[in-house]
């Protein structure tokens, strides 16, 4: 197999080179999502908090989580026939306002567990409805030369947002305290932050006015039979089993760790965010440095040694006694990690006819989603009966599993592409 090699002076430039090379759509996609990872960074590190400074057990928060990412499982194949038919800008639009109308009710109806149920349900659906349109949107709005990059560009630029988020949810709360209006109490304060997180979430909704809709090279055929296509895919099952074990996985510990952090290891909420804050530094200098991985290993051999990587600082982050080691080794888990999804992301894009990625992406977002959820009620019972730890060695064999499984299964599928992209080439 020929060995790819970096173009390190491709067009004299590097990322800056690339990033104003992209076409004005996906410029301004990445300022959307930059404003959005804003208000889900400082969410993310307070929310729970919030939830448990109500008395909330971890199982009802479990539950919760649950419920959203059951929401964005089933939402998930009428997300991708809707962004077919009315287009990605209109799906982006929609996804974001409705999320953060959600959020706004995740915050205000947090005594009564049904409607607040309802909001997460309502927030799961719309997220997929961005998450859907993603990676479709990204794919018709680039070249291929380019389309690593502008992944990798995505997924960088969302980390270092979700710096700001998460500093911002760790350090208002201790600031907003000491405030009138808050009257000393840390439900307050963790109320006040959410509801200045959510306004960034609005502001994402105004680069997408400026976004201009590209025709698309299909027509979208009839729901029913872009679903059996796609299911008829060995390509599109195998990597919907591949998303599906990652997401049972990582659905047990990431939505609690913040949780963890606290009540396990004793880390303040400025603590908490500081580690998520550092963990999306790391994992942006990681995103970068994939597209070269990608291009110097091949993208099946990426993703799997980074994952591979990945699995002992888990297993150190869940089990080792101590707030310093667990920081260090959770950012160097989700740099690993999460430095193969733009890599994995491109390439299932690749590997697929045009008129099948938004159905393969929903059928891909719906397994990840649905076995996420099925593991937050897992991972919540699982920390509350047996220890805020118990989860960990699951999540590990699941994710070593995954890794093997991908391997195998798309090994031969680069080939055949890299094959046919050589033929191409010879033949222009």
């Amino acid at each position: 197999m020929t060995k790819l090699r970096v173009p390190h002076r491709q067009n004299g430039q590097g990322y800056i080179g690339r990033i104003k090379g992209f076409s004005r759509n996906a410029q301004l996609y990445l300022v959307c999502i930059a404003l959005g990872q804003i208000s889900l960074g400082a969410y993310s590190v307070t929310y729970n908090l919030y939830l448990r400074s109500l008395n909330y057990s971890v199982s009802t928060i479990g539950l919760l989580v649950f419920v959203e990412t059951l929401a964005s499982g089933l939402a998930s194949l009428p997300a991708g026939i809707f962004s077919d038919r009315f287009g990605r800008r209109r799906s982006l639009f929609y996804a974001i306002i409705l999320s953060g109308l959600a959020a706004f009710g995740q915050i205000t109806f947090t005594q009564t567990l049904p409607l607040l149920m309802f909001f997460n349900f309502m927030r799961g659906s719309a997220t997929t409805l961005k998450n859907i349109s993603q990676s479709p949107f990204l794919m018709e709005n680039s070249r291929a030369e380019e389309r690593v990059h502008l992944f990798s560009t995505n997924q960088a630029l969302s980390t270092m947002a979700s710096v700001v988020g998460n500093t911002l949810g760790g350090a208002l709360p201790a600031m907003l305290i000491s405030q009138s209006f808050v009257n000393g109490l840390e439900i307050n304060s963790l109320r006040w932050t959410l509801g200045l997180s959510i306004s960034f979430y609005f502001l994402a909704a105004i680069p997408v006015f400026f976004i201009k809709e590209e025709k698309r090279e299909h027509k979208p055929r009839p729901a029913l039979v872009e679903l059996g296509a796609a299911l008829k895919s060995d390509r599109v099952r195998h990597f919907a089993c591949f998303q599906g074990m990652i997401g049972l996985g990582a659905g047990m510990v990431i939505p609690f760790f913040n949780v963890f952090l606290r009540d396990q290891l004793g880390a303040t909420s400025a603590q908490v965010g500081s580690i998520m804050a550092i963990s999306s530094i790391v994992l942006t200098v990681g995103v970068l440095l994939s597209p070269f991985l990608a291009e110097r290993l091949g993208k099946v051999r990426a993703v799997s040694l980074t994952q591979m990587l990945s699995i002992p600082f888990l297993l150190s982050a869940g089990y080792v006694p101590n707030l310093r080691i667990v920081a260090v080794a959770y950012w160097l888990r989700m740099a690993l990690m999460n430095m193969s999804s733009p890599i994995s992301g491109t390439f299932a894009m690749e590997m697929l006819e045009p008129s099948q990625r938004a159905t393969a992406n929903s059928l891909f977002n719906m397994t990840s989603q649905i076995m996420r959820a099925i593991a937050g009620a897992i991972g919540g019972f699982m920390m509350d009966r047996f220890g805020l730890s118990s989860p960990y060695i699951v999540t590990a064999a699941l994710y070593f599993a995954a890794t093997l499984y991908y391997r195998k299964h798309f090994t031969p599928v680069e080939q055949e592409l890299n094959r046919q992209s050589a033929s191409s080439t010879a033949s222009a």
